[in-house]
């Protein structure tokens, strides 16, 4: 049985894949999904659209600032979702591919792949237990391989570029000033889709908590720089958007009960506020009356596979592996608690800013438009 607000958290029409489908569609490329009306409308017939990214400026942190609350009243585009889970492994495989982690398989940062010696942080390339560096490869990308939006639309006969902050992606920028120059070298040679990517305010509000100053700073600097960017380039249409927000966390340790802990087969995965649980054979049963008596106030413990066929994760044809990845039960936060396990990887606890849950704070988006 799926718990009503799990339910009633399926947006599959809303979201950031259908977004990318938005964008896929006004440049006549090949589309997966539905697209979101009124911002197909605004694209229509544009030469140039810059996608500006910044990571975790969810909607609700964008009103925590007066320049936010400002950017919203004046170009507010449309209100979106994230997907599910909300969180930048998921959600901007899904924005760059138009396709729902069912579908690309991204379904979080570590994802268990036995093969390789356990759940793999996918974006860093590392094992999670103790960071081993699996090598330039990315190993994620040879099981879930990726056709991204600068594929599909120059198939389609436009020049597009995807542009990220050094060393992602081997990137051409490491701040605003940088990316700043990337968004103009890339106009000078002419019409197109640009795609900008930028790692705050997740990464501050991570660290110092969302409702920390620091963190409206990153907010502000951000929407400044779209402002700088939007005058030098009028005939340039830039979508603002976030993967996904945060909320403060705390912190729950499974291997703080034992029995329960025991019955595990395989270490925690996925993410915090939305955790694959692999049960040994036989145990379920008595795995889920315990994990209710422990954790039943935190978390939803959810049959993977009932969550994935009810469409948490998206629609469409699943990545052949999607289910493995979700284990045997899905536990998703209730409120503000991350589940751990402290005797397995680094200490999430220093983190007090976190995502990937079910709440409005992750996954409510502000699409903002300028030059509209």
């Amino acid at each position: 049985m799926i718990p009503e607000p799990l339910i009633n958290a399926i947006d599959n029409q809303n979201s950031l894949a259908n977004l990318a489908n938005s964008i896929l569609l006004a440049f006549g490329a090949k589309t997966f999904h539905n697209d979101i009306k009124e911002v197909t409308a605004v694209l229509k017939n544009r030469k140039r659209v810059c996608a500006v990214l910044f990571d975790g400026m969810g909607e609700a942190l964008l009103k925590e600032t007066a320049k936010g609350r400002k950017a919203m009243e004046n170009h507010t585009l449309a209100h979106i979702q994230s997907v599910n889970p909300a969180t930048t492994a998921a959600a901007t495989i899904s924005f760059l591919t138009g396709r729902f982690p069912r579908e690309t398989g991204w379904l979080g940062w570590s994802i268990d792949l036995p093969e390789y010696g356990g759940p793999v942080d996918v974006f860093p390339n590392r094992l999670s237990k103790d960071g081993t560096y699996l090598g330039e490869k990315s190993i994620m990308r040879e099981v879930a391989p990726l056709v991204t939006l600068d594929q599909l639309l120059a198939k389609a006969g436009f020049r597009t570029r995807l542009a990220f902050p050094d060393p992602i992606e081997k990137g051409s920028y490491t701040d605003l000033k940088g990316m700043g120059k990337t968004l103009d070298e890339f106009y000078e040679g002419g019409d197109g889709f640009l795609y900008l990517y930028y790692e705050q305010p997740d990464s501050s509000a991570h660290h110092y908590g969302p409702k920390d100053r620091r963190v409206k700073r990153q907010i502000d600097k951000a929407l400044s720089f779209v402002e700088k960017a939007a005058r030098k380039h009028p005939d340039v249409l830039f979508l603002v958007l976030a993967d996904h927000g945060l909320l403060e966390v705390g912190y729950r340790d499974i291997a703080a009960y034992p029995a329960l802990h025991s019955l595990l087969r395989r270490p925690l995965s996925l993410e915090g506020r939305t955790r694959a649980l692999y049960v040994q054979e036989g145990k379920k049963e008595e795995f889920a009356k315990l994990f209710e008596d422990y954790f039943g106030d935190a978390f939803y413990l959810v049959d993977s596979k009932e969550l994935f066929d009810r469409g948490y994760f998206g629609e469409g044809e699943p990545h052949p592996r999607a289910l493995s990845f979700l284990g045997d039960y899905i536990a998703i936060a209730k409120g503000h608690d991350l589940l751990i396990d402290s005797t397995f990887g680094p200490d999430l606890r220093v983190l007090k800013g976190h995502h990937a849950g079910n709440s409005k704070e992750e996954k409510e988006i502000c699409l903002l438009a300028y030059n509209r």
